[in-house]
């Protein structure tokens, strides 16, 4: 499945223990992991769609915006609960999944899960990390419709081009695949160039050729900031109290508020989120 990340043809295995591309001057070593970080520099032309969307909130308001049922029962993939609600999404919208791209790996600690899962696991990331493959977002070293899931945990708001990225992993998709993931919105600057709200990530369907099948909170702002803001420890103290005050003690909440419908309050929590899970499929799947 490997292709070059200069020009996306196929690698071939040399005798001399290097990968190398016949169509243009690309080699590197067969080494664990394998290094597949572009090496000729060029600019890039993408083209999308408009943005046709008039209202996105009442776009998002037919959208399904539940958390999904934990049915997730491996390996813990870390203290955060959000990897087992994206777990659970794999296992409800994609249960035959075999091929998994784990974008942005870091130290390749969901894969237990995914191989409990059934599926064959690559993880690609930068230098730094201990990726099976170290590679770069905007160029994935791969052939196209590799994969039946390319999942991506606080990743997208990492890469300084989002639009070519999305671009990339339809390309790497296969045509029935799923791109599942989370991305920050409300969380404060961490090394992360864009934080997307949920508009923002219609908008990127839009123009990459996804639509998006599921969107829900993961963590209210408030508490992204308490537990992440370079603030003063009694500031951020503050933040986690007043956290609290909101989340047990919805009776605080406006008025018009009680009497919004289930899906209206959920729109509002994904507003409030520090960071958005997501699920999104090809438009011709």
């Amino acid at each position: 499945m490997l292709a070059c990340p200069d020009c996306k043809q196929d690698l071939r295995a040399s005798l001399h223990g290097k990968l190398h591309c016949r169509a243009c001057s690309f080699e590197t070593s067969i080494s664990t992991p394998i290094n597949l970080l572009p090496i000729q520099p060029r600019d890039i032309s993408f083209s999308f769609r408009k943005f046709s969307i008039s209202d996105p909130d009442e776009y998002l308001s037919r959208l399904d915006l539940t958390q999904p049922e934990n049915k997730y029962s491996g390996p813990s993939p870390a203290d955060d609960p959000a990897p087992s609600m994206l777990l659970s999404q794999v296992l409800a919208a994609h249960p035959a999944a075999k091929a998994v791209l784990d974008l942005g790996c870091g130290n390749r600690n969901k894969r237990p899960c995914f191989e409990f899962l059934g599926c064959q696991y690559v993880g690609l990331d930068l230098p730094g990390s201990a990726p099976d493959i170290v590679g770069d977002a905007h160029f994935l070293p791969f052939l196209g419709q590799q994969f039946d899931v390319v999942f991506s945990y606080a990743v997208l708001e990492h890469v300084y081009n989002p639009y070519v990225t999305l671009a990339e992993i339809r390309r790497v998709l296969k045509p029935d695949g799923i791109f599942i993931g989370s991305v920050s919105q409300g969380e404060p600057s961490h090394k992360s160039y864009f934080h997307h709200t949920a508009w923002a990530l219609l908008a990127l369907c839009e123009a990459t050729g996804f639509r998006v099948t599921r969107l829900w909170s993961s963590g209210d702002t408030l508490k992204k900031l308490a537990a992440m803001g370079r603030y003063p420890k009694i500031i951020r103290y503050a933040l986690a109290s007043i956290n609290m005050l909101h989340e047990r003690m919805p009776i605080m909440a406006p008025r018009r508020m009680m009497r919004w419908s289930d899906q209206e309050k959920r729109l509002n929590q994904l507003h409030q989120a520090g960071a958005i899970c997501f699920c999104m499929r090809p438009t011709d799947a």
